[in-house]
């Protein structure tokens, strides 16, 4: 009875001492728009929680207006949809209010004007402490978001949209997907289809959903956290495209996302993670994963029952095709195998001329990874003509059918891995029995090269959202990855093969009968040599190109990231940047150590570390904010956000037995020369850690 007493006054201690700490303060941009937001709503007479980010590890402080369905009968675990406005976003400039916090409050005005149309719970969060300036290294972004996180009891139905628009724009552009997740068709459809009705200019950031399966492309940081959080989450910002100078009003856009709110009841069931969208000249359409699987049954059984017939009605020639087919199974095999040498031989000449122009090994850039799939391909070009040699009957038949057996084994493939490959794999199919069967030479080439034009609008997206993982990928030094583009390049390259046996075809059908002494080994010699010089020249051509980029990409600077340190021993006085006072409470077996850091300036955060003397990991009873171990598990951090107050006031509850040291570390992301010693830094990306250490005894 005496321990639970004890153990209860504990913990009143602890929530005393977290509410006695210093005054919490965040940066003056967002305090001034908590209070604009705050005098708003007391003029409306709205109902709001102000919610402290302090436990989160945040300075400032999070603002939610809630409204439920005015029926008494409320599903617990039914949909809830949280409309998150950041206080500061990305973009933010000076001023009381920025367009995300107007379409806060224009949509609780119309919220409680259309409240019998509520049927899901909604949650309006006016969100502190999103932003962070420090490093991409050193940041922790989104505190009041992952505080948020931590009051929803039912998460996986909970659908985020997060508006970052700080100024009124005149394209939306909305995000709904990051690396190798999505969210679900159920939370996008119903916002695609409104922003058509209302005439609101829209589009996505990513048209393709492979490139966020595959893991392409990046996507912002607020719906990977909700992907983690099994939260369906869609991020909206300003779109980079002018529509006609007229800008979307608050209130537009705000009775756009009520009338989203009614739709979301009726469509957040049997989520579907697997649909695809198509831009068709602007207007998206967006496809079911049950239509996929419907329109490419469809298709794949109207392929077999043409296949079908062919073989009934063409047997002979269908059995002498395969025959021939399977003796000469190895030239596929061949193909693959010259391709990987190229591609090795290229990826190994980018890098000795990288390594001649002292390109940095950290700049990855899809022109050089361009160059080696245009190389490769130019190399493979110089064997082609060799392929005279091969006696082949029915060439262009052969590769016809190789090319078609290769898709159809990377379609059914798709089907197991991931269904939003198939529109992609789909297309490369039907353009590839086309080819296959057509015997024009000009729609075959058509056919062929039909095949890169496919992938420019993905690579084109690429580089606009500014994925990097793909140039990676072609420029690694490695044979599997060569072995996987070989194969993609397969079917390409076998009907750029039947193109030419077609060409050959047509071309001596036309000639008239050779009467000249010319020895039919001389004429093969000539069909070898011309098109190798042919390709050697389209070979140097390239070569030479390759160099003039490699001389410009050599003269771009890399900006190096501006890293320093400072040190400093305790003791020193009036000299020291930081400054450590730390008081303890003897209370049982444990202590109270109340610490007050301040330093000279405005760091942008503070670090508290708490080391272990002899490598085992230190015990810490309770701490304000949140805290983590470290990887050796030998040293705990507290996880706090940016623009502390300075000083800053904390209390942490140890063993009384804890003989451990304390870290602090004061980060700065502009240069004062009072603090920072050295040379007015070149580059804005600038960062200086000041660390001193003390002990706890």
């Amino acid at each position: 009875m005496i321990k639970r007493f004890l153990l209860v006054f504990l913990c009143c201690l602890s929530l005393v001492s977290l509410y006695a700490q210093t005054p919490l303060s965040s940066t003056a941009l967002e305090q001034q728009r908590r209070e604009a937001l705050v005098d708003a709503l007391n003029v409306r007479e709205v109902l709001f929680a102000e919610r402290s980010l302090f436990s989160a590890g945040g300075f400032g402080s999070s603002i939610y207006v809630s409204f439920h369905p005015e029926t008494s009968e409320t599903d617990a675990a039914g949909t809830r949809l949280i409309l998150a406005f950041p206080f500061a976003g990305t973009n933010a400039s000076e001023g009381t209010s920025s367009f995300g916090i107007e379409v806060g409050i224009a949509f609780i005005e119309a919220i409680r004007e259309q409240s019998a149309l509520l049927s899901i719970p909604v949650l309006i969060a006016f969100l502190g402490d999103e932003t962070a300036k420090l490093p991409k290294e050193e940041r922790r972004p989104h505190i009041g978001l992952q505080d948020l996180y931590t009051t929803l009891d039912s998460p996986e139905n909970t659908v985020l949209l997060y508006v970052d628009i700080e100024t009124a724009p005149e394209q939306l552009l909305i995000h709904h997907g990051a690396a190798y997740t999505i969210t679900a068709r159920n939370a996008l459809e119903g916002l695609n289809t409104l922003c058509k009705s209302q005439r609101i200019p829209y589009t996505l950031a990513v048209r393709f959903n492979e490139l966020y399966e595959l893991g392409l492309v990046d996507g912002p940081d607020v719906i990977s956290g909700a992907a983690g959080q099994e939260i369906n989450a869609l991020y909206m910002e300003t779109g980079k495209r002018r529509v006609n100078g007229v800008t979307i009003a608050p209130q537009t856009l705000a009775n756009t996302l009520v009338s989203y709110t009614a739709s979301l009841a009726l469509t957040m069931e049997n989520l579907d993670y697997h649909f695809l969208v198509f831009d068709f000249f602007g207007n998206l359409i967006i496809i079911s994963e049950t239509l996929t699987i419907t329109l490419f049954a469809l298709i794949m059984a109207l392929f077999f029952f043409t296949l079908l017939v062919y073989t009934i009605v063409y047997r002979k020639r269908w059995i002498m095709q395969w025959g021939s087919f399977i003796r000469r199974i190895w030239v596929p095999v061949f193909f693959v195998s010259i391709m990987i040498l190229c591609l090795e031989v290229s990826g190994s000449f980018i890098m000795l001329v990288s390594n001649l122009f002292a390109i940095d090994s950290r700049i990855v850039d899809y022109g050089r990874a361009s160059f080696k799939i245009l190389i490769a391909l130019f190399l493979f070009s110089l064997f082609s003509p060799l392929q005279q040699v091969f006696k082949i009957p029915r060439k262009a038949t052969f590769y016809g059918s190789i090319a078609i057996l290769f898709v159809a084994l990377g379609v059914f493939i798709a089907i197991f891995l991931e269904i939003a490959l198939i529109p992609l794999l789909l297309s490369i199919f039907l353009l590839m029995t086309l080819g296959g069967f057509i015997r024009i030479p000009f729609l075959t080439y058509l056919c062929a090269f039909s095949l890169p034009i496919l992938g420019l609008g993905r690579f084109l997206n690429i580089l606009v959202v500014g994925g990097e993982r793909l140039a990676s990928i072609i420029l690694a030094e490695n044979v599997q990855t060569s072995l996987y583009f070989s194969v993609i390049m397969l079917p390409f390259m076998c009907i750029l093969e039947r193109a030419k046996a077609l060409s050959v075809q047509r071309r001596e059908s036309k000639k008239p009968p050779d009467v000249s002494n010319v020895s039919s080994m001389d004429r093969q010699r000539r069909a070898i040599i011309r098109p190798l010089i042919y390709s050697a020249g389209i070979l140097l051509v390239s070569l030479l190109v390759f160099m003039v980029y490699m001389n410009v990409l050599a003269k771009v600077p890399l900006t190096e990231a501006e890293r320093r340190s400072l040190v400093e021993e305790a003791g020193n006085g009036a000299t020291d940047v930081l400054s450590i006072e730390t008081t303890t409470q003897v209370f049982l077996e444990r202590r109270t150590v109340q610490i007050t850091l301040s330093a000279r300036g405005e760091p942008a955060r503070f670090d508290l570390y708490l080391d272990s003397n002899d490598g085992t990991r230190p015990v810490l009873y309770s701490s304000p904010m949140p805290f983590e171990t470290n990887e050796q598990r030998n040293s705990l951090v507290l996880i706090m956000g940016e623009g502390p107050p300075n000083p800053l006031t904390i209390e942490i509850v140890v063993p009384l037995g804890f003989f451990d040291v304390l870290r602090v570390e004061a980060l700065y992301t502009t240069w004062d020369p009072a603090i920072d010693s050295l040379p007015l830094p070149t580059t804005d990306d600038y960062l200086l850690k000041v660390s001193k250490t003390v002990p706890i005894s």
